[in-house]
């Protein structure tokens, strides 16, 4: 399909829907998020060395790596037991935490992983500074998957993963022109690819998700779907640009603003915030609160343990992880989505900025 037949169909089909009203308590959290990482882009790796220079100490639960000090790496040979997901969680510019192992994270290389990264049963994928696709393993150490290419400097596609396939979908270029590429990540290989129409500013290209066989692709123009498993990889308009797609999963469709104007069949919609996640079975929403409501109507919240927790986000293996915002040792919890309770897995030190979660802040 052109980019002239894409763009008619969205002006014919879409509706432009204005964003409802803000929410001032999400907007101030959010914007905390934002600053603390605009403030990390700038200082990194100053505040990094005195960060080292300054904390004595800390340690990860369950025995696992004893004291961890702030010159060294953990790594656990071989990696670790995956059974209780990567519990992937980091202190801007400082150190990332995967499950029973611990690498500093200074530098330019790791910016962007609240945004642009992804968490999967494989390790962190993210994108280097040579446009290199990489999967941070269990071992703690890096493995590319893709040949470095320049990308843009006002780019950001994210990466997407779907915890039902072990799918990955990411964008790389070549000569500055974007590729949208699937990768499965069991076979450790590339299943499809596309050159997408940019519909607008190409560096304006973001993946909100992959599920289901699709990868929902936002332009500047509205969200369509690509069919990578058919055989015709045909594309889907889905929603204008007054329309933002948060999750999928499960066929369930986490959006903000304007209602889509179209889903693929046996889809649902579900409004919510624009920085929330479904949990795997798409049946609670997981945002700013210990308390995850329920996606259809008249069905049970779970209530996960009082762990002071201001920030939360979806576990490989389906639990909930949970940290908090302001406080100088923070601490990560791994929580239960069928029981509510929560267990600490690690002590975050302080760094450039608050704990935060691989590619949950949109």
């Amino acid at each position: 399909m052109s980019t002239d037949q894409l763009s008619r169909l969205l002006t014919e089909h879409l509706d432009e829907v204005a964003p409802p009203p803000s929410d001032l308590a999400r907007a101030r959290a959010r914007g905390r998020t934002v600053r603390s990482r605009r403030w990390v882009a700038g200082t990194g790796v100053l505040v990094g060395a005195v960060a080292a220079a300054t904390f004595g100490f800390y340690q990860l639960a369950d025995g696992a790596a004893e004291v961890i000090r702030p010159s060294e790496e953990v790594a656990v040979p071989g990696g670790f037991d995956m059974g209780d997901g990567l519990r992937a969680v980091f202190s801007p510019s400082t150190r990332l935490f995967l499950g029973d192992t611990s690498v500093p994270i200074k530098g330019e290389e790791f910016f962007w992983l609240d945004t642009d990264a992804a968490a999967s049963s494989y390790g962190v994928l993210y994108t280097d500074t040579d446009g290199t696709i990489q999967l941070l393993e269990p071992t703690g150490t890096p493995r590319p998957l893709t040949d470095a290419g320049r990308v843009p400097g006002g780019a950001h596609p994210t990466i997407k993963v779907d915890p039902a396939t072990d799918l990955a979908a990411w964008m790389t270029y070549d000569g500055g022109e974007p590729s949208l590429e699937v990768y499965d990540l069991a076979a450790d290989e590339t299943v499809a690819t596309t050159a997408p129409d940019c519909m607008g500013d190409c560096d304006a290209l973001v993946i909100d998700a992959i599920s289901d066989g699709r990868v929902l692709l936002r332009s500047e123009a509205g969200t369509i779907a690509w069919t990578w498993d058919s055989p015709d990889q045909e594309w889907m308009p889905l929603a204008g640009p007054a329309t933002r797609f948060a999750d999928v999963q499960n066929r369930v469709a986490l959006y903000d603003g304007g209602r889509p104007t179209r889903l693929p069949e046996g889809w649902r919609a579900v409004k919510g915030p624009v920085d929330g996640l479904l949990t795997h079975d798409g049946a609670h929403v997981v945002a700013w609160d210990r308390v995850l409501q329920p996606t259809t109507p008249g069905g049970t919240p779970i209530r996960l343990d009082d762990v002071r927790a201001t920030f939360f986000t979806v576990d490989t293996d389906g639990s909930v992880l949970a940290t908090a915002f302001g406080q100088p040792d923070a601490q990560a919890y791994d929580c239960d989505v069928v029981t509510g309770a929560c267990e600490k897995f690690a002590d975050v030190p302080p760094g450039g900025g608050d704990p935060q979660f691989p590619g949950t802040d949109m």
